[in-house]
């Protein structure tokens, strides 16, 4: 049995004890999740399609957040020709640890 569902604007292929890395996850670690924008069920040869979400789906959508740090810092800088100035953005994003 695995189910595809969608979280922080991407989709996933998930079974029963799959361990994923998602991004835009709120809460802290051990906390429960629950996701319901459940897309597609497949449970012994049998597929459930929604449109868009499976109404009443009973997958595997129970999850728990692992330990996470930071481990992808993006900094960039730019420096323009013309003018003498610069310009530097950047951000850090979050994954959850294994």
């Amino acid at each position: 049995m695995y189910a595809v569902i969608k979280t922080g604007g991407k989709q996933y292929r998930v079974a029963a004890n799959d361990k994923i890395q998602i991004e835009k996850l709120i809460g802290n670690p051990g906390d429960k999740v629950e996701f319901a924008e459940v897309l597609m069920i497949s449970n012994d040869g049998t597929v459930d399609i929604g449109q868009p979400f499976v109404a009443g789906a009973q997958p595997p959508h129970l999850a728990a957040i692992a330990p996470f740090s930071v481990i992808a810092d993006i900094y960039r800088k730019r420096i323009l020709k013309r003018g003498g100035r610069s310009q530097s953005w950047g951000w850090e994003t979050a994954y959850p640890n294994g």
